[in-house]
């Protein structure tokens, strides 16, 4: 299956959750793929150094960067654009439209989430939810 990650998955991701390990471990296994917004990548990166891991986030960038199952997107002119109008349309913040617009725009329409302001979009059959 292929999926759009949330930084929400990952931070399931750190704490165990059965359906957020089950999920990695597919995409690790290469049954499925898995895209991330490099934005999701401020984020993460933003919320491991201040619990000081350093480590942990460099090999977590590190597997992203190394693995053939992962895609990191780039923000682009095109995608903003996107997001700008997901935003305002689905009433969100810039950044989960910018996550919004890249599963639309890649095809990679089941958003890894629980992150409640992905409902609308998923109501009116934008994307697919795989909540936590």
């Amino acid at each position: 299956m292929r999926h759009t990650a949330d930084t929400y998955f990952f931070i399931k991701l750190s704490e165990s959750a059965p359906k957020a390990l089950a999920l990695w471990q597919e995409i690790i296994e290469g049954k499925g793929r898995l895209v991330i917004p490099t934005l999701v990548l401020v984020e993460l990166k933003n919320r491991l150094l201040k619990r000081n891991l350093q480590k942990e986030a460099d090999e977590l960038v590190s597997t992203f960067e190394d693995s053939g199952k992962i895609i990191l997107v780039p923000l682009t002119t095109d995608l903003a654009k996107k997001a700008g109008s997901l935003s305002y349309t689905y009433n969100m913040t810039n950044f989960d439209a910018v996550v919004l617009a890249t599963a639309v725009e890649t095809g990679y329409k089941n958003v890894l989430t629980s992150d409640p302001s992905f409902i609308r979009a998923s109501k009116h059959g934008l994307i697919n939810l795989t909540q936590f």
